[in-house]
């Protein structure tokens, strides 16, 4: 799988993201859950790179939305991958606006896993 199909993935996990955030409005959080796991697994797909910033982006936020959903629903969160690979694309946000949005998530995921994910 190269960087073009890669990206097609994204897009496919962008859009699981967005039908999350929809049945997230309307008060439908399992679904919203589904969606968003549905999005990471899209992500999790031999090939993907998730270090290519559309499939980073994604990532980031399927995994702070399951993250969320499942905290307030006493459901399991994200996989220890999806965890440890959102730190890394935090960390390496550092020194943009974007960065400041998601540092307190560093600090999050260091907590969950019990230590400070590296590459």
């Amino acid at each position: 799988m190269g960087v073009i199909s890669s990206y097609f993935k994204a897009l496919k996990a962008s859009r699981r993201f967005g039908a999350a955030i929809k049945h997230e409005k309307k008060g439908d959080t399992a679904l919203a859950l589904q969606s968003a796991r549905d999005g990471l697994r899209i992500l999790s797909s031999p090939g993907v790179i998730r270090t290519n910033p559309a499939e980073s982006s994604v990532l980031m936020s399927l995994t702070i939305m399951v993250e969320n959903i499942s905290h307030e629903s006493a459901e399991s969160g994200a996989s220890e991958k999806d965890l440890c690979d959102t730190y890394l694309s935090i960390n390496d946000l550092e020194g943009t606006d974007i960065y400041k949005e998601y540092y307190e998530w560093l600090q999050y995921i260091e907590e969950k896993l019990g230590y400070v994910p590296s590459s």
